[in-house]
């Protein structure tokens, strides 16, 4: 049993209890987070010199360094625990995101266009990046939510192609870029992906292609927003693997991928080509 409990304010929103006694105990965090209180334990031995706080004594460069650390390790708790750490002490979300979790997953897809780096471990970064990011965009002040996007891109799988391992980690590298992005999935109709943009109004129609069968439903996207006389109010950019830049100019998009660096580089020109 906890014989003497001593709160700390480590500040408005968390408060950090410790038992006294050899300088050793039980370690409980209350955090306010989302109107929701959190509890976190961590049994732990502490010396009369060491800090009672956790990621609160930690510099902004240090958190950062630990979001970054946390991808390339790709430790999804890790990275959750730094993305806490950041909310708790002030870090603006957005500076958290990007210069934090996106240098840690702009290093793994370097080293994946290397050959340093392969698609599994590519994917287990996502997931720690996209944890992560689901805690900081929750701490963006709505206000601020559309400012800080840099535009808007619906990505898939084409219409009869059951694969998204590759536009998964394109729609992490185009979040991890500031885009908000809207993923439909895998083996959407080509209908639905027009109607989608539409009712989306997102800037960048993003369509993936893993087998030659499927790649004429990139054509059909392209046909069908001629057809409905909107093919002006978006760019279209495709990629996968059997898909080359000659196609995608016979088809009449607007640009092609190769890999999801060049994505993210193919994205930001189209969106200056739209002026925004």
């Amino acid at each position: 049993m906890l014989q003497q409990v001593k709160c700390y304010p480590v500040n408005k929103l968390r408060y950090f209890f410790e038992t006294d006694g050899n300088n050793q105990g039980i370690l409980v965090f209350f955090e306010l987070y989302n109107g929701i209180f959190l509890l976190e334990f961590e049994r732990a031995r502490r010396t009369d010199n060491e800090t009672r706080c956790k990621g609160e004594c930690m510099s902004q460069e240090e958190i950062l360094a630990r979001l970054k650390s946390a991808i390339e390790e790709m430790d999804s708790e890790l990275a959750e625990a730094a993305a806490r750490d950041a909310v708790a002490t002030g870090i603006e979300p957005l500076i958290a995101i990007n210069d934090g979790l996106a240098k840690g997953m702009q290093t793994m897809s370097d080293l994946f266009d290397e050959g340093e780096m392969f698609v599994p471990q590519l994917v287990v970064a996502a997931e720690a990046f996209e944890a992560a990011v689901t805690i900081l965009k929750a701490a963006i002040p709505e206000a601020d939510k559309h400012t800080a996007v840099r535009g808007k891109v619906l990505i898939c799988t084409v219409q009869g192609d059951i694969h998204d391992i590759g536009k998964n980690i394109v729609k992490t590298m185009l979040s991890a870029s500031g885009f908000e992005v809207f993923d439909l999935g895998r083996d959407v109709p080509t209908e639905t992906v027009v109607e989608k943009a539409k009712e989306l109004q997102v800037d960048i129609i993003a369509g993936a292609a893993l087998m030659t069968t499927t790649m004429p439903s990139q054509r059909d996207i392209i046909t069908i927003l001629k057809e409905d006389g909107i093919r002006d109010q978006f760019k279209c950019m495709f990629g996968g693997a059997p898909v080359s830049p000659d196609w995608v100019e016979k088809i009449g998009g607007d640009a092609y991928a190769e890999t999801a660096s060049e994505a993210v580089t193919k994205a930001k020109a189209l969106m200056v080509e739209l002026g925004r």
